[in-house]
């Protein structure tokens, strides 16, 4: 079962990566939707905006069509408000049919966060103590919110089951999922600590705090 969280702030207009930040996200987004329903019919996925207001634009489903539309309704405005949608997809995910399922949330970061590190790792915490891993990925400002995330990682990861992309000015997203754990799953689980995956592929690791 899996949230996938899109950033749609104004920040995401920015055409620093090719053609805006917003379609690259997309793209990406609609890739992962893809490679999940077709790699396991029981995976379940939902979708949710993060920005001006948290709107859950659709629950679990493994509808494939019914995910790649509501993403294509989704405007742009604001800014995120990352922790009320991390709760949102919580709840959401609890809501699941089928409980046997594993609990994932994929969060697109793509504009300053505004939350001190303290709350990331709050909220991090909370997620790791009802099971719910996440994969992070960082665009857009990498370096200034490199702290937060990292917080945010190190709080909810639980035996190497979350990990955090980040894709550099000039890269794809799309490149960085490829080489990433988010769609080679098992990918994260070849060694201590978590996965720091970059564009190039070239994996760090980050020994858990």
């Amino acid at each position: 079962a899996i949230i996938i969280c899109l950033d749609n702030s104004d920040w995401t207009r920015n055409g620093d990566y090719f053609p805006s930040r917003w379609e690259t996200q997309i793209d990406a987004a609609n890739f992962i939707i893809e490679n999940k329903c077709e790699k396991n019919p029981e995976n379940a996925l939902g979708i949710i905006s993060m920005a001006s207001k948290v709107e859950v634009h659709s629950s679990l489903t493994n509808e494939e069509s019914r995910l790649l539309h509501c993403i294509s309704d989704i405007s742009i405005n604001g800014e995120c408000d990352i922790l009320t949608a991390l709760n949102i997809s919580m709840l959401t995910l609890k809501h699941r049919m089928n409980k046997n399922q594993k609990q994932r949330i994929i969060l697109f970061v793509g504009s300053p966060i505004k939350n001190t590190p303290q709350e990331m790792s709050l909220i991090g915490k909370k997620l790791k103590k009802y099971n719910v891993s996440m994969d992070i990925i960082s665009f857009g400002h990498v370096e200034e919110n490199k702290e937060k995330l990292t917080q945010l990682l190190n709080s909810v990861n639980n035996s190497n089951s979350s990990s955090l992309t980040e894709v550099p000015v000039g890269s794809y997203i799309m490149d960085a999922l490829l080489t990433s754990s988010i769609v080679n799953e098992g990918m994260d689980q070849m060694g201590g600590g978590m996965q720091i995956d970059n564009p190039s592929g070239m994996n760090a690791n980050v020994n858990q705090q």
